[in-house]
């Protein structure tokens, strides 16, 4: 199974987020002290934080975590390599993902501001079908699409190193497609919804026997409470 929780962020401070800084690996720790914008330390606290959650609650995993880097930068867990996770954050949703299958996840909020990116992530076959939309259906378009590339990118371990003009998005039969340097991609299951107005949440999964589970919504003060509970 591969477990869903997205946590919102917008309710909580950083004084409470950093109840629970102890609990970061040490590169997280570093990395939030760099920050300038409170948003994007309660991001990277409650990132890390609700990757503990889901381990403790659906692996069994009470430990302290550490993480190490693919040449792209992917993270992964120190000491439990059959174990996959994918993290994503925009605006007030933090989002992770973890399974015993590789993934990625994405999640975007919808924004006026996309026609000029149209020529770095579209194809010629998504430009014809955006430039045909309204304004909010193509912000609706390009962020959808964004999440799926992504999340994928994120699958193969490139991130945003990946070319996503190489990467084609179409809807075949029910189900949303990708092509990749325009083969189609048929070990990959791709389920994408909204979770919140103007909020799109992809992920991309090896085909596999490993079931993707239901985007499961958690207060940070469940996690809190839980994580206490446990001690």
């Amino acid at each position: 199974m591969i477990f869903q929780y997205a946590c919102p962020i917008n309710d909580i401070t950083v004084d409470k987020c950093y109840k629970m800084f102890d609990q970061l690996p040490v590169d997280r720790k570093n990395k939030v002290g760099r920050y300038r914008k409170e948003q994007d330390r309660k991001r990277c606290i409650v990132g890390v934080v609700l990757l503990r959650y889901c381990l403790m609650k659906d692996f069994d995993i009470d430990e302290h975590i550490e993480l190490s880097y693919g040449e792209y930068g992917k993270p992964s867990l120190a000491g439990h390599p059959k174990i996959h996770f994918s993290i994503s954050h925009s605006g007030e949703w933090v989002i992770v993902s973890v399974g015993n299958t590789v993934h990625g996840i994405d999640v975007e909020h919808s924004h006026d501001q996309t026609s000029d990116m149209f020529d770095c992530i579209f194809t010629e076959h998504e430009r014809n079908i955006a430039v045909k939309l309204e304004d909010k259906a193509a912000d609706d378009y390009f962020v959808r699409l964004w999440t799926v590339k992504e999340a994928y990118a994120k699958l193969l371990g490139l991130g945003l190193n990946k070319n996503f003009t190489e990467i084609d998005v179409a809807d075949k039969e029910d189900k949303i497609v990708i092509y990749d340097r325009s083969v189609l991609v048929e070990d990959c299951i791709v389920s994408q919804q909204k979770i919140e107005e103007d909020y799109w949440y992809t992920i991309c999964a090896e085909d596999s026997k490993d079931n993707i589970g239901e985007l499961e919504t958690v207060s940070f003060e469940d996690i809190y409470e839980y994580y206490i509970a446990l001690q």
